[in-house]
């Protein structure tokens, strides 16, 4: 939709440049032709008379025609290569934390999965670390620090960082789980001697 507009808003430029070309052709035209007289001359009507007859030809040179081809085709591939990186994000966020909890399934520094982290911190942005580990790294840089994780653009510093309660509950969740299925599997022990 985008490649749309812009071809659309190009082909008006280059009408709008034909144009002022006539014009400006028109205009030279009435002045090598234009002789003082006695009769009144309507300089607008001329113009507009010889652009008209100009305009045309303008239109058809070949050199716009290839620049619009030219440019059209650049927006073309431009189009595509974005929607394919939009469909790439989708993957991403998508193939990221099954859990919903984080854009990412493990910490970015430790390599964990985020659900076994002993201490989840989040930034602004949602993507979950080690506490420890995010911390010496944010320290290591002095202040704000680029987020580590692949495919970001955001900054990371101590002040952004917060617990990351999403990941916490699921962890007791989890846990919760776990201990009940144990106590399922107890149950489900017979003694047959």
């Amino acid at each position: 939709m985008q490649t749309e507009a812009a071809m659309l808003a190009i082909n008006e430029l280059l009408d709008t440049e034909a144009e002022a070309k006539a014009y400006g052709a028109a205009l030279t035209a009435v002045q090598n032709s234009y002789v003082l007289g006695e009769r009144t001359t309507n300089f607008k009507k001329d113009l507009d008379q010889h652009a008209a007859r100009l305009l045309p030809s303008l239109r058809q040179q070949p050199e716009m025609k290839q620049y619009y081809q030219d440019v059209t085709q650049r927006l073309e591939i431009e189009d595509e290569a974005a929607q394919q990186q939009d469909d790439d994000d989708i993957k991403i966020q998508m193939g990221g934390s099954n859990t919903g909890a984080a854009p990412n399934a493990t910490c970015p520094l430790s390599g964990k999965p985020i659900l076994e982290l002993e201490d989840p911190v989040e930034d602004q942005k949602g993507y979950v670390y080690e506490r420890e580990n995010i911390e010496e790294y944010v320290r290591a840089a002095r202040g704000s620090v680029a987020c580590p994780a692949a495919a970001t653009s955001h900054f990371v510093n101590m002040a952004t960082l917060k617990k990351a309660n999403k990941v916490i509950r699921l962890q007791r969740k989890a846990q919760r789980l776990g201990t009940q299925g144990q106590t399922q599997a107890d149950d489900d022990i017979v003694d047959v001697e």
